[in-house]
């Protein structure tokens, strides 16, 4: 049997506050690129919970009711590795606080939407954030959870 490559599994949030949109730069990466708040699940963790750490984490801020906004497939070149991010959107962040940075090579700051043509966004989803913003975010796929769980009858 080939190596198919690693699986990686992330979740990021798309955070709106009016027509501005969450992104972290990340400045270790010399004048930095910007990236949703997001990152991997820990073992046992839902995909909810990520998400909802990975934003306080990297915002500090607290987020409620997450929802499926879209799914990217990334498969790096070379080594065949892919990455499966699972974009959630929120229904009413808790404001304020503005967002903070907590860790140093990170800053977080909403931008707004039509200043995302200037910037190094990774991936690229300036598109997929402008029609989120454009449209009702009430119309993304809930997430169901873990229906798996000894006791969970849904």
């Amino acid at each position: 049997m080939e190596d198919s490559g690693q699986i990686v599994v992330r979740c990021s949030a798309a955070v709106f506050r009016g027509r501005d949109v969450l992104l972290v730069q990340r400045t270790d990466l010399g004048p930095g690129d910007w990236v949703l708040p997001g990152g991997n699940p820990a073992p046992g963790e839902t995909l909810t919970a990520c998400v909802l750490r990975e934003v306080a984490e990297e915002c500090g801020l607290t987020i409620h009711d997450p929802r499926i906004a879209f799914l990217l497939e990334v498969i790096h070149p070379g080594t065949r590795n892919r990455t499966i991010d699972i974009v959630f959107t929120v229904s009413e962040p808790i404001w304020p606080p503005p967002p903070r940075p907590v860790e140093h090579d990170r800053i977080p700051r909403f931008v707004p939407v039509d200043a995302l043509a200037e910037l190094t966004l990774r991936p690229p989803l300036e598109h997929q954030l402008r029609q989120l913003v454009a449209n009702d975010l009430s119309a993304t796929a809930p997430y169901l959870g873990d229906l798996w769980q000894l006791g969970v009858d849904r």
